[in-house]
């Protein structure tokens, strides 16, 4: 569990050539042949993104032409694409487990808030058989969701599944982690108000980080067209709550495998900038706007970029290493509570 499997690989491959059918093929944004100046591509440190990113851009650049070696013994049409990483633990960008004291402060208050903490509890005797049975701790929601994504896997390629965990069990620990998951991770729920903060602390850096792009490219600061993340189910959630986004492109916990996000810049007749937010759910589903679902955009295909901006100034994050940083007065962490 936990690795790229030679269907994820052909999954990402379709969703690279559906990249290209769109920028390349369509919009005639990008040349079909690979230019190191046009593309820059980022992957958190962990084999199946790596993997995950070389079959994207397989797909993607498939018909580049002089880029490759012309020997025999050379794999059709690939032409190498850098991807570029860096270590989980300074990754902020793109990887929700990097280094980040206060993130998971603030993890734990959401844990401890009293309409959670309820709610949790009507489901006691299910999380209490789960912990029998798989000796785990599983009153860290995060265990808990590591143990329904065990038996997700093994449902979809049709492993045996323990018998005392029925498909009643099953539906009902889905329910319980769509909303519990969400909400631990800033969603407003439960009588809660949307923790901004923790937003910040887990998308903020990649929005922020997008927003610059955007106004480099406003500015011709940089001949990069095209910036590609490969990361995680969180990532994308994550951007997603930043964006107001998430109950509505992605209702339940996590997005399907190979789900696409895109933020698109698009210069007007007038020469005015405006954004579009593009998402694809999975290999079968081709791209449609969601542009509408950002909050504190107009509820249209577009969003003017300076109105973008100015809704994303609260839940961005320019210096995560000083936002990281953990408060004096507190005093219990996270991980020491939940590991």
């Amino acid at each position: 569990m936990g690795q790229l499997t030679t269907t994820g690989m052909w999954q990402h491959y379709q969703q690279g050539l559906r990249l290209k059918a769109r920028y390349v093929d369509k919009l005639k944004f990008l040349n079909a042949n690979y230019e190191l100046e046009d593309t820059y591509v980022r992957s958190t440190d962990v084999p199946r993104t790596l993997m995950s990113a070389y079959s994207n851009l397989a797909g993607f650049y498939s018909t580049s032409k002089n880029t490759f070696p012309t020997k025999a013994s050379w794999p059709t049409n690939w032409s190498p694409v850098p991807v570029h990483t860096l270590e989980p633990a300074r990754d902020h960008l793109l990887h929700w487990d990097s280094a980040c004291p206060r993130r998971f402060q603030l993890f734990n208050e959401q844990a401890e808030f009293e309409g959670y903490q309820k709610f949790m509890s009507q489901y006691k005797e299910l999380i209490s058989e789960i912990a029998q049975k798989t000796t785990w701790n599983v009153t860290d929601p995060f265990k808990l969701e590591v143990f329904f994504d065990t038996i997700f896997v093994e449902k979809l390629y049709n492993l045996t599944i323990p018998a005392w965990f029925t498909e009643a069990k099953y539906k009902e620990l889905k329910g319980v982690l769509d909303l519990a998951i969400d909400y631990i991770y800033g969603n407003g729920e439960f009588g809660k108000a949307e923790n901004v903060e923790l937003i910040r602390l887990t998308g903020g850096a990649l929005l922020n980080a997008m927003i610059e792009n955007m106004q480099k490219a406003v500015k011709k600061e940089s001949p990069v067209k095209y910036i590609a993340y490969s990361a995680h189910d969180s990532t994308l959630n994550a951007l997603l709550r930043a964006l107001g986004a998430k109950k509505n492109v992605v209702p339940e916990r996590v997005p399907e495998y190979a789900s696409h996000l895109v933020l698109e810049l698009w210069k007007t007749d007038d020469g005015s900038f405006e954004v579009e937010l593009q998402y694809s759910a999975n290999t079968k589903t081709d791209f449609v706007a969601v542009t509408d679902a950002i909050t504190g955009c107009p509820k249209e295909e577009a969003c003017p970029l300076d109105k973008f901006v100015s809704r994303s100034n609260k839940y961005v994050s320019k210096d995560m290493e000083k936002e990281c940083k953990v408060l004096p007065s507190y005093v219990r962490g996270y991980r020491s509570k939940f590991t």
